[in-house]
């Protein structure tokens, strides 16, 4: 290391670097880490488990005294912010799961549906919802930054909304969640579910159902060539 610091043919900044690689040289160099079990790892993956680990504690919106106070608490080996946030996480859902909606989606439909629902429905408590004209209503987030606007119309077929997450899954949006703070016992027989998510329809088709009718067609499809086989 001496004749490297002495040489000329490198920079000042590479032999800085060079020194404060040969004061740590205990944490990195093999020749004194023989006697530490390591069983032949030489990889970063213990740094990226402890990233990983750091990465569950802290989130995009943690404000400084809270990042500090849970980085202080996991260079403490605690993880005492991580269980508190999972802890009233479920206290919240627990919460959650007693409103008249959401009840009713988890008596009523598959419980896929439900958690997807259930997300839906805690987006909407940061919109607000106003009824600008008969059965017309105004969804907008309570972000000031957020100015886009939604329509919810209410007719004899139900809620529809301009957005396409209902369109797509089969399942209200949040902004049709918006609707329902008004009055929900009045808007859930008009929220728009897919037949397919109820939970009665969920044992209509099963895979072995659908192999015995495949099955069928089949045999019939070799005595009828030609014939178009449609899935109902």
């Amino acid at each position: 290391m001496s004749s490297l610091l002495e040489s000329k043919l490198l920079s000042k900044e590479n032999k800085e670097y060079l020194k404060g690689l040969d004061e740590i040289k205990e944490k990195w160099s093999l020749a004194y880490r023989k006697d530490e079990n390591i069983l032949g790892i030489q990889t970063t993956s213990r740094m990226e488990s402890l990233n990983s680990m750091i990465k569950r504690l802290i989130r995009s919106k943690c404000s400084l005294p809270e990042l500090v106070y849970r980085l202080l608490n996991f260079a403490k080996g605690k993880n005492q912010a991580f269980e508190f946030t999972e802890e009233k996480s479920n206290e919240i859902i627990n919460i959650l799961s007693k409103n008249y909606i959401l009840s009713k989606i988890k008596e009523e439909y598959s419980d896929f549906i439900y958690n997807k629902c259930l997300l839906g429905f805690i987006k909407a408590q940061s919109y607000q919802c106003d009824k600008v004209k008969k059965n017309v209503y105004e969804i907008v987030s309570i972000d000031p930054l957020d100015i886009r606007k939604f329509k919810v119309e209410c007719d004899s077929n139900g809620l529809s909304c301009g957005c396409w997450y209902n369109k797509q899954w089969g399942v209200p949006c949040l902004h049709m969640f918006a609707v329902t703070t008004l009055s929900p016992e009045k808007f859930f027989n008009l929220l728009p579910f897919k037949r397919r998510w109820l939970k009665k329809e969920s044992d209509v088709c099963t895979d072995d159902k659908l192999l015995e009718f495949l099955e069928d067609n089949i045999g019939k499809e070799k005595i009828n060539k030609g014939s178009l086989l449609v899935l109902s």
